[in-house]
């Protein structure tokens, strides 16, 4: 009897969070079909490993994230009020993952490090889709005519003082 009453008691909890978000009319992962298309278009992944990474999202939601303010709903009100205010609900939420990852460095807590930090990435990539951020510095690089011409020249000097000797061959 029990486990019957703490099985109820923990599925009371999820029912309660999913009747809160139909009330509000959250989308649980927010923005989900945007975030498929956005991952197949610049992500580069199949249907099936976007629909994958979403399932990743409900998964992290529900094993992490039960004791905290509900991660959607969070998610739905900083969409409103914009990058910044998702950045800061992004924060909150990844610093909950690093301190399970921790833990499970040091003992085991139910869920696997690989799982864990699978689902810390996911979390990453949801964060640069919903704040419109880019992957990496690189992509946000950008040089003049005249920048490029001595990078180049430069690059070409050093491979010629460093292949001294020899042919050189440049395509």
């Amino acid at each position: 009897m029990k486990g019957f009453v703490e099985h109820v008691l923990v599925n009371s909890d999820e029912v309660l969070r999913e009747v809160v978000r139909e009330c509000l009319d959250v989308e649980v992962p927010y923005r989900a079909e945007d975030y498929a298309a956005w991952l197949k278009a610049e992500q580069g992944m199949t249907g099936a490993e976007a629909a994958t990474e979403l399932h990743a999202l409900t998964e992290l939601d529900r094993e992490l994230f039960t004791m905290e303010e509900d991660f959607f709903c969070r998610l739905a009100e900083a969409g409103e009020k914009g990058p910044e205010a998702m950045d800061e609900v992004f924060g909150d939420y990844a610093r909950i993952v690093d301190e399970w990852m921790e833990d499970a460095r040091r003992e085991d807590v139910g869920i696997p490090l690989d799982t864990l930090s699978a689902w810390r990435k996911t979390l990453e990539r949801y964060r640069r889709f919903l704040t419109g951020q880019r992957a990496s510095a690189v992509d946000t690089l950008s040089y003049s005519y005249k920048e490029l011409q001595k990078n180049f020249r430069r690059r070409l000097r050093t491979q010629d003082r460093m292949s001294e000797g020899k042919l050189l061959f440049s395509p």
